[in-house]
C-alpha cells in the first residue's frame, strides 16, 4: 500500500468531488427509466427499441469498465479524472442536442462508456488515496451517490421535464459538471504517485485466480439472476402506469421521491437485520417477498394514486433490502488480496445483465395501437421466479464461503456483512 500523502483537507475535497462525480453518473443512468413515456412517444420508439436504448447504456459501461482495467493504471489519476468527466458531460450534453432516436443512442453509449471507467477510477483513487480506516467511510460516501441520485436528481429531473421537455434534465447536468471540473483542477493535487510505487501487477493472474473460484462463479451467477429478477422490470414501470393505469407524467416524479425516501431507509434497516440476524436469513425472506410486488407492478390497472405508490414503493424497497444480504455473502467467497479484482468483474457482469434484463423485457413487452402495453404481466413472472431462483443459488454459495483466505463456518452468523462492501455495492441499486 503507498503511503498517504494527502492533508485531510485535500482527502476531503477529493471524496467530494468523487461523490460529485459518482452523482452525476448515477443521475445520468436513471433518470432515462422514469423519461420514457416521453421519450417513447417523441422518438416514435416501441418497447422494444426503449429497451435497447437502456441496455446499451450498461453494456458499453461493462464494456469500458472491462477494458479500462488494461490501461488506467498508466495514466496519472487526476488527468483521466478530468478528461474522462469532461467527454462524460459533452455526451450528456449530446443526448440533450439529439432530436432522434439513433443520434441520442450514439450519445447515450458514448455516456455509458464514460461513466464506466469513471466507476472504476473511483474506486481505484479511493483504494489509493485514503488510509485503510478511513476507507470504509470514504466507499459509503461515494456509493451512497444513488441514494441522493434517486431521492434528489430523478424526481428534480422528472419535475423538470414536466414543466419544458424531456431535454432539460441532460441539459442540467451537462452544465452542472463544468463546476465540478472547475473544482478538481483547482484544488487536487497531482494524483500519479501508483506510476512510480512500483506496485503494479498485472491484472491476468488475478483474473484467473477469481474465475477458478466457485464461490465466486456462483456469485456472479447469482448477480445476473438476481438483476433478471429486478432490472427486466425497472425500465417499463413509467411506460406502464401512464400507458396502463392512468398515471400522469406529471405524477411520476412522486414516485421516485417517495420510492427513493423507502429505500434508502430500507438499505439502512435491511444491514442491521443482516448484523442481527444473519445475512442468508434475510435474504431468504427477502427474495421470496419482493416477488409479491414484482407480480403486483405489472398487473395493475387504473387504481388510486395512493395505492400505486405503496405498491411501488414495496417494490424499491424490497429489492433494496434483498441486495444487501446477498453483497455481504458475495464478497465472503474470495480472500481479501483478491475482493478488489473480483467485485470489480461482479460489477462489469452486472451492467451486462442488467442491459440484457431491459432488452429481454423489451421484446417481450407489446404495445396495443391504442398505446396500452401489453404482456408486461409475464416479465413480472419471469422476474418472480428468478427472486426464488436466487435462494438456491446463494444455499450453494454458503459452504464455499472464506473469511480472510479461509473457510468460513457455513452458520449465517459468520456472513455480517463489511461495511465499507457493503457500501461499495449500494449504487447496484440500479435496481431501484
Amino acid at each position: 500500500m503507498m503511503p498517504n500523502l494527502l492533508s485531510r483537507r485535500t482527502e476531503n475535497w477529493l471524496i467530494f468531488i468523487l461523490v460529485a462525480v459518482q452523482f452525476s453518473h448515477i443521475v445520468d443512468f436513471v433518470v432515462l427509466m422514469p423519461l420514457g413515456p416521453k421519450l417513447m412517444r417523441d422518438f416514435h420508439a416501441n418497447t422494444q427499441e426503449f429497451g435497447f436504448l437502456v441496455s446499451t447504456y450498461t453494456f458499453s459501461a461493462a464494456i469500458s469498465g472491462i477494458l479500462s482495467s488494461f490501461f488506467l493504471d498508466r495514466f496519472n489519476r487526476k488527468r483521466a479524472l478530468l478528461g474522462l468527466f469532461f467527454g462524460f458531460a459533452l455526451s450528456t450534453l449530446l443526448c440533450a442536442l439529439a432530436g432522434d432516436y439513433w443520434p441520442f443512442l450514439i450519445a447515450r453509449v458514448l455516456a455509458g462508456a464514460f461513466g464506466g471507467i469513471l466507476t472504476a477510477l473511483t474506486l481505484s483513487v479511493i483504494g489509493d488515496y485514503i488510509p485503510i480506516e478511513r476507507r470504509g467511510r470514504a466507499t459509503g460516501l461515494v456509493m451512497s451517490a444513488f441514494s441522493i441520485a434517486s431521492v434528489i436528481g430523478v424526481p428534480t429531473g422528472l419535475w423538470l421535464a414536466e414543466i419544458t421537455n424531456w431535454q432539460a434534465p441532460f441539459f442540467l447536468l451537462a452544465i452542472t459538471c463544468i463546476p465540478i471540473i472547475i473544482l478538481a483542477w483547482n484544488v487536487l493535487p497531482e494524483l500519479d504517485k501508483h506510476l512510480t510505487s512500483g506496485e503494479r501487477t498485472k491484472p491476468w493472474p488475478r483474473i484467473l485466480e477469481v474465475l477458478q473460484n466457485p464461490g465466486a462463479r456462483l456469485s456472479f451467477l447469482l448477480m445476473m439472476v438476481m438483476m433478471l429478477a429486478g432490472f427486466s422490470v425497472i425500465p417499463f414501470i413509467s411506460p406502464y402506469l401512464v400507458s396502463n393505469c392512468g398515471v400522469r407524467e406529471d405524477q411520476l416524479f412522486l414516485i421516485y421521491l417517495i420510492g427513493g425516501v423507502f429505500t434508502f431507509a430500507a438499505a439502512n434497516l435491511s444491514g442491521r437485520l443482516t448484523d442481527k440476524f444473519g445475512a442468508f436469513k434475510v435474504f431468504l425472506f427477502a427474495s421470496p417477498l419482493s416477488a409479491i410486488p414484482i407480480l403486483l407492478v405489472t398487473q395493475i390497472s387504473v387504481i388510486p394514486l395512493s395505492w400505486i405508490l405503496v405498491i411501488t414503493t414495496l417494490f424499491m424497497s424490497l429489492l433494496s433490502v434483498r441486495l444487501i444480504p446477498i453483497i455481504a455473502i458475495m464478497t465472503q467467497t474470495v480472500e481479501t488480496r483478491l475482493r478488489g479484482t473480483f467485485m470489480s468483474i461482479l460489477s462489469s457482469l452486472q451492467q451486462i445483465a442488467s442491459g440484457a434484463a431491459a432488452w429481454i423485457a423489451g421484446v417481450i413487452v407489446k404495445e396495443t395501437p391504442s398505446g396500452k402495453l401489453e404482456d408486461f404481466y409475464q416479465v413480472g413472472w419471469m422476474a418472480s421466479i428468478f427472486s426464488v431462483l436466487a435462494v438456491g443459488i446463494a444455499w450453494k454459495i454458503i459452504p464455499l464461503l472464506k473469511k480472510d483466505g479461509q473457510h468460513a463456518a457455513s452458520d449465517e452468523t459468520n456472513l455480517s456483512p463489511d461495511k465499507s462492501q457493503l457500501d461499495y455495492e449500494l449504487h447496484t441499486t440500479k435496481e431501484s
